[in-house]
């Protein structure tokens, strides 16, 4: 079970945040620079997600106390990751970009999908540490 908790809170907002993007329009040629930074950042989240999750996952595999601490680190890192990124995330779906606007709808599926995540995030580490 807690492997599957893993993926889905380490996997589900560095991918909802690559199908749900904030509206960037009226971005002039100076502020381009900021919605590509913010792309760039977000595969970077999402690149360190993948590398949590595999660390957690071979902790969590091994089954010793050592692999289950290894676990543990992994889920608070990405639990941290996805608090802050997600809100974020949110935020700029919300509000839009310069002279943009914001989307209530993919706001309602981005929350969400932070939501699931943290708490499967949270599910996961409260049990990895009654584990261990």
């Amino acid at each position: 079970m807690v492997p599957v908790l893993l993926v889905v809170g380490a996997l589900g907002m560095p991918v909802t945040g690559l199908l749900v993007r904030p509206d960037v329009r009226g971005a002039r040629h100076g502020n381009e620079m900021f919605v590509e930074l913010g792309r760039f950042g977000w595969y970077g989240y999402l690149v360190l997600s993948v590398v949590a999750l595999a660390v957690g996952l071979v902790g969590v595999r091994s089954g010793t106390p050592r692999g289950r601490g290894l676990g543990v680190g992994a889920t608070t890192a990405l639990l941290t990751l996805t608090v802050v990124f997600g809100t974020i995330h949110v935020f700029v779906v919300a509000n839009g970009m310069f002279h943009g606007h914001g989307k209530p709808w993919a706001t309602v599926v981005a929350a969400l999908a932070g939501l699931a995540a943290v708490t499967a995030l949270g599910f996961a580490r409260v049990r990895l540490r009654r584990a261990g």
